[in-house]
């Protein structure tokens, strides 16, 4: 549950922009997990910052058994987190935030000089904050319009999204009206056309500079693998365990298209990586993140059962070797 205003805040207006792709990504992999599995709450036990060998979660393969999910036993050292994902120290990022609260064109040019003097923060405070700008409404006729569908249809439409996106959560559609439409209508005034035409020119300077999360949003937009796999071995080198499911997915079209067969086993084990990270760094965060968890155990089962024995080994093995020899291991979920 989300506590405080600013937290909700900074949620709804993720969902507005580019960077929550990624999520979106994993919230449609919940939902279609929930259509196949009924799982039941688990007791939450106290919030630990770090997860030990001792305080070892839940066996995901038994708690599948009781969700209707067989994982067959040869496949559990695939579906298991392993020791080494489980002694991860989860470390907390970091980050400058920026206040939305007041006009962007008022603070525009001193981040943009902020980030060409070489400030990562302020390259992702321009990507977020333009792209925010670009869905806003310039005319109020148009913002009227948009609320009103809101309020009849919880259908939400801004200028940048080609099809409107239904809000779930009738209670919080009051929130998504003030700080999805009202705000960036209010916030955006002042910016030139050819301001709000720029975040990704600030995105790719942010993954320049070194941002974990644009070096992997960045890998998104190219199309050569290699370069794109650049990216994401940085993001991950600085921690971040959501680049790990890029990477496997950037290797397996390594594997498909010939170029390196060895590419198979790295696209497994960086998936394995990620699913174990993941698994273990989600232990305890409620019944969202049990399906989430549910669904990708039964991706791992699906993929180790189209694996010979030697592979899934192979797979384990640098799995394991990736996450032990990243020092930066690895940020909190």
């Amino acid at each position: 549950m989300i506590d405080d205003q600013e937290t909700r805040k900074n949620l709804i207006v993720g969902i507005l922009t580019l960077v929550v792709v990624i999520g979106l990504i994993i919230v449609g992999s919940i939902y279609s997990a929930e259509n196949e599995t009924t799982i039941q709450s688990d007791n939450e036990g106290s919030a630990e910052e770090k997860t030990t060998n001792e305080n070892l979660p839940t066996s995901p393969s038994r708690r599948a058994a009781e969700n209707g999910l067989e994982i067959d036993d040869q496949l559990v050292d695939v579906a298991e987190p392993s020791s080494a994902a489980l002694s991860v120290e989860w470390q907390r990022r970091s980050t400058e935030p920026f206040d939305m609260t007041e006009p962007i064109s008022q603070h525009y040019l001193i981040l943009r000089t902020n980030a060409e003097a070489g400030s990562k923060f302020a390259a992702v405070n321009l990507y977020e904050l333009v792209k925010t700008c670009q869905s806003a409404y310039t005319e109020e006729s148009q913002l009227n319009a948009a609320i009103d569908r809101l309020y009849q249809t919880h259908m939400l439409q801004t200028p940048d999204m080609p099809e409107p996106v239904r809000i779930a959560e009738p209670e919080i559609v009051e929130e998504y009206i003030n700080i999805g439409l009202r705000e960036p209508f209010v916030n955006c005034k002042g910016l030139t056309d050819e301001q709000k035409q720029s975040p990704k020119q600030w995105l790719e300077l942010a993954a320049e500079l070194g941002d974990n999360l644009a070096q992997i949003e960045v890998s998104r937009f190219i199309d050569d693998n290699e370069i794109a796999l650049e990216y994401l071995e940085r993001s991950w080198q600085q921690g971040d365990s959501g680049a790990l499911e890029f990477m496997a997915e950037r290797y397996w079209r390594n594997y498909e298209s010939g170029e390196n067969p060895g590419d198979k086993i790295r696209s497994h084990a960086a998936f394995i990586a990620y699913a174990h990270l993941m698994t273990a760094g989600m232990q305890g965060h409620g019944q969202i993140a049990d399906r989430w968890v549910l669904s990708v155990q039964k991706r791992l089962a699906t993929m180790a059962s189209t694996m010979r024995p030697n592979e899934i080994s192979d797979a384990l093995a640098l799995s394991q070797q990736l996450i032990q020899e990243n020092g930066n291991c690895c940020y909190e979920l």
